[in-house]
């Protein structure tokens, strides 16, 4: 039974990753021509850029799941050298997820603070800087983990291999300390930019301005409001399976959010 049941959360993750790599191909078209017709195209900049990081984790999650329960019959998914390149993309690519929901909420907040220097702030240079530390964060920061950590493959109840670490436990609770404090330390800065955008959007909702640019702008608000709050066996499960969830979040809510991509998808 549970070995049947494995198979069926294996083939429903492999439909909605699916699914979910071609909406995000659809949406990023969608936002590659918006971003070059709308004035606030550093929101769509950082947000291509930060796809990288979802859909990498996406396909990474699935490959993760064959491989801890032999889903797919490939001895390739069991080898030291792929959960190596698996935790430097679930290392790289959460760290690349944590600077995106921060430079979103920073993006967002100086178009709120700062509505007249905001695109001088947010230029080309700007962006493409963004952009390369959001993309190579994933490799860099990854690659560091790994190399500390030293993952190695331990054999599965499930049927594959799970992960375990060359370390001793000192070693181990130092790590998960720095992790803890890492993230906190993100999620305190973002909770910070976001009471703000909070009360941008209050205030919005108790005037009736029918500016197009201005719902524009509030729309792009919420989107980025609810990125940020959606932030070894079975518990990997459950990590591949949130994992899956939340990469596939951000397509839908721009999709939900922004009238002019909607109508380009």
């Amino acid at each position: 039974d549970s070995m049947h049941a494995s198979e069926l959360v294996g083939m429903f993750l492999l439909a909605s990753s699916f699914s979910t790599l071609i909406l995000h191909a659809l949406v990023l078209s969608a936002v590659f021509v918006e971003r070059k017709r709308v004035a606030a195209n550093a929101f769509y900049t950082i947000y291509m850029a930060g796809c990288f990081a979802d859909i990498l984790s996406l396909i990474n999650g699935v490959f993760t799941y064959c491989s801890l329960t032999g889903f797919l019959q490939a001895h390739l998914l069991y080898s030291n050298i792929v959960v190596h390149l698996d935790k430097l993309i679930v290392w790289g690519a959460r760290f690349s997820q944590m600077l995106t929901v921060l430079m979103i909420a920073t993006n967002r907040v100086t178009a709120i603070r700062y509505p007249l220097k905001h695109l001088s702030i947010w230029n080309n240079v700007t962006q493409r800087i963004c952009s390369f530390i959001q993309i190579t964060s994933i490799f860099v920061v990854g690659g560091a983990f790994v190399a500390f950590l030293r993952p190695i493959a331990v054999p599965s109840s499930f049927g594959g291999i799970v992960v375990g670490f060359d370390l001793s436990e000192e070693q181990l609770n130092g790590q998960f300390l720095f992790g803890i404090i890492l993230q906190s330390t993100n999620g305190l800065l973002v909770l910070l930019l976001y009471s703000l955008i909070i009360r941008k959007i209050r205030s919005e909702m108790r005037q009736t301005s029918g500016n197009s640019a201005s719902r524009h702008e509030s729309s792009l608000h919420k989107v980025a409001l609810i990125v940020c709050i959606v932030e070894r066996d079975t518990s990997t499960i459950i990590y591949i399976v949130r994992t899956v969830i939340y990469s596939s979040i951000p397509p839908y809510l721009l999709l939900f959010f922004s009238d002019s991509v909607r109508k380009r998808v």
